[in-house]
């Protein structure tokens, strides 16, 4: 068992083909500064689980305290959102996206809601080499996505350098969207990456994804948003469609820095990682 010296012992998981899972596990700060990631045979004190409720039910039977994050922008009543097995249930859903879930989608009372999860610093973009481009979370049709990107590319008109590209597409289906869009250079970025790449770029074009306006918020950056893919980037572009004073539906939405909400809740409107490391704190120092 790990000695109190040795801190408390974290298991972090989330599904390794869901890149917007990660971040909640990257920019969280640790509950205690001695705490340290499990390695999986070492005895551990807590967990936090991301959009993977069958590994989050396995810990659970396992004895082990675990804070479960929904997927960004989830609500109740989405797909495997029903029945969660966890100590303590969270829904990160920023206060910009609340009047998206509808009053049928009601959160238990015993459930708590975090703002968005965003890299500890901010990174403020210089600007000055042209947009950059995020796919993350899934796409629509190939044909959508295709004609909604070159539209907003030409738009933005010449990049200083091949256009830096975040997406968790596998990589012979991004390379097939990206020969049609051969006009272009692109250079796939990692998300370790991401936020020096945003620091030189002038605009953000995306999927409706609260990682990508997490993104944009902390780097400052216009949000040029694509198709929706699901029905969570479609509640995501309907709110932001309410943030930038007009109907979502229109095909050159831009959400720009000035209408982000200076503030969300007590932590802040980027400090939903501090609410996560503060739900861990409460199982490692007492376990429910």
């Amino acid at each position: 068992m790990p000695t109190p010296d040795d801190g408390p012992s974290l298991v972090l998981h989330a599904r390794p083909d869901d890149l917007a899972a990660a971040p909640p596990l990257a920019f969280g700060p640790p509950p205690h500064p001695s705490s340290r990631r499990s390695g999986g045979h070492d005895p551990a004190t807590a967990a936090l689980v991301v959009g993977d409720p069958d590994r989050c039910a396995e810990l659970m039977a396992a004895g082990l305290p675990t804070v479960y994050l929904h997927p960004a922008g989830a609500a109740p009543g989405d797909p495997d959102t029903a029945d969660v097995s966890a100590t303590i249930v969270s829904w990160q859903v920023p206060g910009w996206l609340t009047q998206s879930c509808s009053r049928a989608r009601r959160f238990a009372r015993s459930e708590i809601r975090v703002p968005n999860l965003a890299p500890p610093r901010r990174v403020r973009s210089a600007g000055g080499s042209g947009p950059a481009v995020q796919l993350t979370g899934g796409c629509p049709a190939p044909d959508q996505t295709v004609a909604a990107l070159r539209a907003a590319l030409l738009e933005t008109g010449p990049a200083a350098g091949p256009i830096p590209v975040l997406t968790d597409l596998a990589a012979a289906d991004w390379a097939r969207l990206a020969s049609r869009l051969g006009e272009f250079v692109f250079a796939r970025v990692d998300v370790a990456d991401w936020p020096r790449a945003l620091r030189r770029a002038d605009l953000l074009v995306a999927g409706p994804t609260l990682l990508a306006t997490t993104f944009a918020q902390s780097a400052s950056l216009p949000l040029r948003l694509l198709p929706a893919a699901d029905i969570r980037q479609s509640r995501v572009r309907e709110a932001l469609g309410v943030l930038a004073g007009g109907p979502d539906d229109r095909p050159e939405l831009i959400v720009t820095p000035d209408v982000w909400p200076v503030d969300t809740g007590g932590a802040g409107a980027l400090g939903g990682a501090t609410q996560l490391a503060r739900q861990i704190r409460q199982l490692c120092l007492a376990p429910v």
